[in-house]
């Protein structure tokens, strides 16, 4: 048991950066969102679908990663929901015309429905039920 815990420790923190680093795109770009529509000579409005977009492939990613979460470790599907997103990421601030942004941001919505449910995965997997509750207020507060 106390190597359990020990392998452990740093899951927690690991998992509240993994959902932070996820959530951010998405807050950052509606308080950007009128920066974003001038950087691209688009309407204010039109650029905002790019978050209805990523909505979309959320829904969609979610159903994916409870297809998959059966067949592969919750590990391995969150660390590729995070490569999905550092990808993402990057595409959008490399996005030479608002086409390219919507398409790269939205791919960060599908990472997000992977990594999300993979986060409860694993906490469920790791975290005592006793201690639940409290892991999975610290990880989203």
């Amino acid at each position: 048991m106390g190597k359990e815990v020990e392998k452990n420790r740093l899951l927690l923190p690991a998992l509240f950066v993994a959902i932070y680093a996820n959530w951010t795109p998405l807050v950052i770009s509606g308080l950007l969102l009128i920066e974003i529509a001038d950087s691209f000579n688009a309407p204010v409005g039109v650029t905002g679908q790019m978050t209805t977009l990523s909505s979309i492939l959320a829904v969609i990613g979610a159903v994916f990663a409870g297809l998959i979460s059966s067949k592969y470790s919750p590990r391995r599907i969150l660390l590729a929901g995070l490569v999905l997103h550092l990808i993402s990421a990057i595409g959008c601030g490399l996005s030479p015309n608002l086409s390219i942004l919507f398409i790269t941001f939205s791919a960060s919505g599908l990472a997000l429905a992977i990594v999300g449910p993979m986060i409860s995965t694993l906490v469920g997997e790791h975290i005592p039920t006793e201690d639940r509750p409290h892991a999975m207020g610290l990880i989203i507060s």
